[in-house]
């Protein structure tokens, strides 16, 4: 360190190490763009859906770049590292510790794009799962097959929901239905999720979710049932069902989402 910032204090610095870091930061505000500010704006734009594919292209420029800024970088630290005439100087060792910060989101993200099924409607009971009584249920153009991909009219949708999580399954609790349902909204709360509905008539609540960085929005319903062989109503079963109103996929966030709710709610009732 000591040879590169004072040893060759009088030469000039790696232009390529300057290059790298305004690349760098240049897919700093493409990821930026990508995430919150146009996330924040799709929730109440008149096209979500068109908005959400210029995110998704936003995210690969932003990789690209990071790609690119990286190798360029390196190539800077090389060079004012072995040549008599050229230092690195700090822009090198910035540009290295940014990109590092930057590599765990866009890490994630596309990790989850890779990984997660095309589904977006998740549920623990696929045959009855709880309906939206206060938040709209999800619309979908019947004559456009690309767009009912992942959600319930696909044709494949219970085959795939099933092979991807078949451990997603209802909560059986030792409590009555409206200790449960309570139960489920305080649980709902110290995930951060926000309640818009709770229905007593038919022991139900809603909830939404955003997604903080990336702003993927989830739909959820929670309904509770008195427990199977439950005469005095003593025991209850609980259904998640976690729903993205855009986009085929929603990247592994909505089964997530159900199995922290559960792990949360347990630890809420006996």
């Amino acid at each position: 360190m000591a040879q590169i910032f004072f040893t060759k204090s009088n030469r000039h610095p790696s232009a390529f190490a300057t290059l790298g870091l305004v690349v760098i930061f240049l897919s700093f505000v493409t990821l930026t763009g990508a995430g919150p500010v146009t996330g924040m704006y799709q929730q109440s734009s008149a096209e979500p859906e068109a908005l959400l594919q210029w995110r998704l292209q936003l995210l690969e420029l932003a990789r690209l770049l990071l790609m690119t800024g990286s190798l360029i970088t390196l190539i800077g630290i090389l060079h004012g590292r072995f040549s008599s005439r050229i230092r690195t100087s700090w822009r090198g060792f910035v540009a290295v510790a940014v990109a590092g910060i930057l590599a765990l989101p866009l890490w994630a993200f596309t990790n989850a794009k890779n990984g997660a099924p095309m589904l977006h409607d998740i549920t623990t009971n696929i045959s009855d799962p709880p309906y939206f009584r206060h938040l709209p249920e999800r619309s979908y153009s019947t004559n456009q097959i690309a767009n009912m991909r992942g959600g319930r009219l696909d044709s494949n949708y219970a085959q795939i929901h099933a092979e991807n999580y078949p451990n997603i399954e209802p909560l059986l609790l030792d409590a009555t239905p409206k200790q449960s349902l309570d139960a489920a909204i305080i649980a709902a709360n110290k995930m951060n999720w926000t309640l818009e509905h709770r229905s007593d008539q038919y022991n139900q609540a809603e909830f939404s979710y955003v997604h903080p960085f990336y702003q993927l929005r989830s739909n959820i319903a929670v309904r509770v049932r008195k427990g199977p062989g439950s005469t005095k109503g003593n025991t209850s079963t609980v259904d998640i069902r976690a729903v993205s109103p855009v986009g085929t996929t929603d990247y592994g966030l909505n089964a997530t989402l159900a199995r922290e709710f559960f792990i949360e709610l347990a630890k809420q009732t006996p």
